[in-house]
């Protein structure tokens, strides 16, 4: 049959033309792939530039969510307490049965919006393609508290239970929620005043109920507006986060301090010692206002914060009672449905000027704002009516930032 010339003049034609498809559809594929990650890249860089702007349109399409005692986040009242709560009061309970690696209809939606990889499909996960294609300087997968349910506002008692996740599985659900809401504004759809927003944003609507913690990875922030109170004054301290150096908050004045809710270890032991917000507000105070490396040891190797300076130190203070930290509540923030828990920290002037006597304007993830710059220090925002008003309309601020201003200048008869 092959002696036939016509059979084998076919044949080659035919394997020719496959070749030739196959060469034409490699280059297609691969600037296809090149341009869904411009595309992953640009809208990245959107989101860094324009969250302020972002958040308050993902507030305004949310505004039913908004209550007084939080103004500027979402949040529900079993979340706020009318009355400030001593963050030593909060019991915390540590649930190890929550699975920590869990597959979640929000993570496959938010799967479908990854740009391509090599060689073929699309990366993993949204930490994946951060990491690959606009990594921020600081970016490490590390074991993070996962909140389960909270209720801060009963007689019996102020209450979190968290789970254990990671750091990456949570962004790869809060990030691409945001991204999403940043790609559909770059497309200029006008989406923000259309109640019909959650038809329009899949991944957004695979979240349901934003308080919900059922098949979330919600990790979760703990911030405080820090308070240097002399007398009847106070002067306060914000923190300017770089979206080049951060994965979340980027491009906005925020709480200073602010970090993940998360343990120095992945170590059982050391991971319920460290379930305390207050022992993640101590080591961020080490790390945003004296510039410490973050705290993280190996399996076994427990972080002492009774003899390790500065925790001890900084640990003494709130345990005499000249560092005292009050919880506004938990909300979440609008563009990402992240929690955060908001506090307000009251340093005695003396006690905070011996503290922080090093305090840095730069550190790891951004600078430290304040009033003035004096003699190469930062000089605080006065806590005054003026500065809080000023602030606030700004459009600058985090939505914890603002949540944490507004309760702090209202309640602030009950704590000075």
């Amino acid at each position: 049959m092959w002696s036939d010339p016509v059979l084998i003049v076919g044949a080659v034609a035919c394997i020719a033309g496959v070749v030739a498809a196959l060469y034409a559809y490699l280059p297609y594929r691969a600037n296809t792939r090149a341009a869904s990650q411009r595309q992953f890249v640009n809208e990245r860089r959107y989101l860094g530039e324009n969250r302020s702007m972002l958040t308050a349109m993902a507030l305004s399409a949310k505004n039913s969510l908004v209550l007084t005692g939080l103004p500027g986040m979402l949040s529900q009242e079993e979340w706020i307490s009318s009355d400030l709560i001593p963050i030593g009061q909060i019991s915390v309970d540590l649930n190890w049965e929550e699975p920590p690696d869990f597959d979640t209809h929000l993570r496959r939606s938010a799967s479908k919006m990854l740009p391509r990889a090599e060689p073929s499909g699309r990366f993993p996960n949204y930490s994946a393609a951060l990491g690959e294609l606009a990594r921020p300087s600081l970016f490490q997968d590390l074991p993070c508290y996962r909140l389960l349910s909270a209720r801060l506002n009963q007689n019996g008692g102020a209450h979190i239970r968290v789970g254990m996740t990671s750091f990456f599985r949570g962004i790869d659900e809060s990030e691409a929620v945001a991204h999403e809401f940043a790609r559909a504004s770059k497309a200029r759809r006008g989406f923000a005043r259309n109640k019909s927003l959650p038809s329009k944003l899949p991944i957004r609507t695979a979240v349901g109920n934003p308080f919900s913690s059922y098949e979330r990875n919600m990790i979760f922030s703990i911030s405080a507006l820090t308070l240097r109170v002399d007398g009847a004054t106070a002067k306060f301290f914000l923190h300017s986060r770089d979206s080049k150096a951060v994965a979340i908050a980027g491009n906005l004045l925020h709480l200073a301090p602010s970090g993940v809710f998360q343990p120095t270890s992945d170590d059982r032991q050391i991971a319920r010692r460290d379930c305390s917000p207050w022992l993640t507000l101590c080591r961020e105070y080490a790390e945003e206002f004296l510039g410490v490396e973050e705290a993280q040891g190996a399996a076994g190797v427990a972080l002492s914060y009774t003899h390790d300076q500065p925790y001890a130190a900084i640990n003494n203070a709130y345990e005499d009672g000249s560092f005292r930290v009050l919880v506004c509540g938990i909300g979440l923030d609008p563009l990402t449905l992240c929690p955060e828990l908001v506090a307000i920290s009251c340093i005695d002037a003396s006690v905070f000027d011996s503290l922080f006597h090093d305090l840095v304007v730069r550190n790891s993830e951004g600078f430290i704002r304040g009033k003035e710059m004096r003699a190469g220090r930062v000089v605080g925002y006065d806590f005054s009516s003026q500065t809080v008003s000023d602030l606030l309309a700004s459009k600058r601020l985090s939505p914890a930032a603002y949540a944490a201003l507004s309760r702090a200048w209202k309640l602030r008869p009950t704590f000075m």
